[in-house]
């Protein structure tokens, strides 16, 4: 369950929005990380993003940024928005909620449906753009989850964008040898700096080269229903396609599994200890070079941890 948990949030960062706005004039996307109305979360846990794009007829866009960072809870981070110039000058509100996917959806223009953003969100605060269209705001502390951040027009609550945010419950010590010989066991050693005691948790590890990594793409597709919504993930030649709405479980876990390059290894283990020892076995024909190892621990669906780091295998 938790590589399917970890696909999710993979999946989830595709979701970056787009949409109109009212008195501000129209606002869309771009390619261009500075001038496409899109959130940056700075941060320094982080993880790496695939390529994502979405294409609906008159909705085209790429996700300029290649990390996503992850925040503990209750500790406050730091965000931007990176307006297009036609919202010099306007106000804006930002908000944050639970991640509700058809909601999501909606608000980057996959899904036909209301835009507006005062049904059941938190009102984080308002800040006044600058001459370029762009403003920064803290991001306060919340307790783990996976939320979104939207920003709003401030008069027509109309949406301007969105932004998954991942918030864990505690940091993550992972420790690994500096180098790793094809076909030699990979051990992994995660460990939670704070934890609740007796707690049933999920430990997950998968590392894949750095290369594979980059070339796995999200592609997401629609009519305007969430029945008629399409995401693709591809890695390499591999193709999955998983239509309407998304389903974290076994199955999804095993469909996953399926397209995994072939230089790939994973580990899982449930165990109610603050820190674990995984092994991961690794093949003699592995290429060598830089594999991106990524940890993660789960309880009961909430995020207790998330790390992704580099090692050597060669």
């Amino acid at each position: 369950m938790g590589f399917a948990k970890m696909m999710l949030i993979c999946l989830s960062l595709f979701s970056v929005g787009v949409a109109a706005a009212q008195s501000c004039g129209y606002s869309h996307h771009t390619g261009h990380p500075a001038e496409g109305d899109w959130i940056e979360l700075q941060g320094e846990n982080s993880v790496m993003v695939p390529k994502v794009t979405l294409n609906r007829p008159g909705v085209c866009w790429t996700y300029p940024y290649q990390t996503h960072p992850v925040y503990d809870q209750n500790r406050t981070g730091s965000a931007t928005f990176f307006g297009g110039r036609d919202l010099a000058d306007c106000t804006v509100e930002i908000w944050a909620e639970r991640f509700n996917l058809s909601r999501f959806l909606s608000a980057v223009g996959l899904l036909d449906g209301p835009e507006n953003s005062t049904c059941g969100p938190e009102l984080l605060g308002a800040i006044h753009l600058n001459a370029t269209g762009d403003g920064s705001f803290a991001v306060p502390g919340m307790p783990p989850g996976i939320y979104a951040i939207y920003v709003a027009d401030e008069n027509s609550s109309a949406l301007l964008s969105a932004s998954p945010l991942l918030v864990a419950e505690t940091e993550m010590v992972v420790e690994t040898p500096p180098q790793i010989r094809p076909g030699d066991l990979f051990p992994v050693k995660v460990g939670l700096e704070d934890r609740s005691p007796g707690r049933h948790l999920h430990y997950g590890a998968f590392a894949v080269s750095v290369e594979d990594y980059r070339r796995l793409s999200l592609e997401a597709t629609g009519d305007g229903t969430l029945n008629g919504t399409l995401i693709t993930a591809i890695w390499n030649e591999e193709r999955l396609e998983i239509e309407g709405d998304l389903e974290v479980g076994w199955d999804l876990l095993a469909r996953l599994l399926m397209i995994f390059p072939q230089n790939s290894a994973a580990a899982l283990e449930e165990s109610a200890e603050g820190e674990v020892e995984l092994y991961m076995i690794t093949e003699e024909d592995w290429e060598p070079g830089r594999y991106v190892l990524t940890c993660l621990v789960l309880s009961e669906g909430d995020l207790v941890g998330l790390n992704q780091t580099e090692v050597v295998i060669g």
